[in-house]
């Protein structure tokens, strides 16, 4: 009929080719090969650029390789082609799905690597407690306070040494009158013998404070996270 538009006939050499390499896509993301399935998908629309079946193909591919924005604009494409696939518009749902948990997560790594802690995951002080009674400045280091829990631990290390140096003089100034042989609680006692006793009992103090400021800190931090403060 006059003034009417014929739709564009497609060769049947680049129809076939083009088919046939959406067929080496589905196998190659079949075995896993999703990348290479993906430049075969592309390669087969440049025959048919207007083919739906290879832009849900190549919307699937998009999914699978963790490019959802790609693979909502390939599955729109399909609904504009061909209307009636309506399975595409389920695809759109789940890839804005992961497109959301893929945001979360990196803004969950930034966070994380800026020292923020997202609202809602609070620290716990019984949990900062117990790492600084492990190791001071533990504690510190779960609630982000790194600069003091990096001093904590060089006092703990300077501590832990002057006991040690000094309950070692004590134990070889002993050893003639203890005889050759050391048990436990002759080395255990050295440290409670001065002068040793005093790098000791600053050993305690010391576990004490990053003790008690670690669990403070963090419910400090629960608090204002409930916005009690």
């Amino acid at each position: 009929m006059a003034g009417s538009e014929e739709p564009e006939e497609v060769h049947p050499e680049p129809a076939q080719k083009a088919n046939a390499l959406l067929g080496e896509a589905v196998l190659l993301r079949a075995q896993g090969k999703r990348k290479e399935g993906l430049a075969k998908c592309q390669e087969a629309l440049k025959l048919l650029p207007e083919n739906a079946e290879a832009f849900e193909i190549l919307g699937d591919l998009y999914a699978e390789t963790g490019l959802p924005e790609a693979a909502i604009e390939a599955y729109k494409r399909v609904l504009e082609l061909d209307p009636a696939r309506l399975m595409a518009e389920t695809k759109i749902a789940r890839a804005a799905l992961q497109k959301q948990r893929i945001e979360q997560q990196r803004q969950l790594a930034q966070d994380l690597l800026e020292g923020r802690l997202p609202r809602g995951q609070t620290r716990s002080p019984a949990t900062a407690g117990l790492l600084s009674l492990l190791l001071p400045g533990l504690g510190q280091a779960y609630n982000h306070h790194w600069l003091k829990a990096a001093a904590l631990l060089c006092i703990y290390v300077f501590l832990f040494l002057g006991a040690v140096a000094t309950a070692l003089r004590t134990l070889t100034a002993q050893q003639p009158s203890a005889g050759p042989g050391l048990d436990l609680f002759t080395v255990a006692g050295a440290f409670f013998v001065s002068p040793a006793i005093w790098w000791t009992l600053l050993l305690i103090l010391l576990y004490l404070y990053s003790v008690g400021d670690a669990a403070l800190a963090a419910t400090r931090s629960a608090a204002e996270e409930t916005g009690m403060v």
